[in-house]
């Protein structure tokens, strides 16, 4: 069976007017896969709901750092609208395997 898409566990940032905060600034996005030139993203937020969708919780980055770092529903958008890959950031095996859960109940 052929996959359908490459699986990736990179860190951009999303420049994506519509996904920038409320002060206008943009936020890092956990890329899980390619196809094409497109990405499927998850954007990193501090909010729990997105568009009346339960955002998912995950551990932070720091152990410093007590915000509550949350993942929004997934969504594709072409490879030109994010930033360069940021080096040496990827998210946990342990929290990956929580986002390709939360991923699969969008089935997009």
């Amino acid at each position: 069976m052929r996959k359908k898409f490459l699986q990736k566990n990179e860190i951009r940032t999303d420049l994506n007017p519509e996904h920038f905060n409320k002060h206008g600034s943009p936020h890092d996005a956990v890329i899980t896969a390619k196809k094409g030139h497109r990405f499927k993203a998850n954007t990193k937020t501090h909010s729990k709901y997105i568009k009346g969708v339960e955002t998912l919780d995950l551990e932070p980055e720091l152990p410093e750092n007590e915000k509550h770092q949350r993942i929004s529903p997934p969504f594709w958008q072409n490879e030109k609208q994010f930033g360069k890959k940021q080096p040496n950031r990827k998210v946990s095996k342990k929290d990956m395997a929580k986002i390709k859960k939360y991923n699969k109940k969008f089935d997009i």
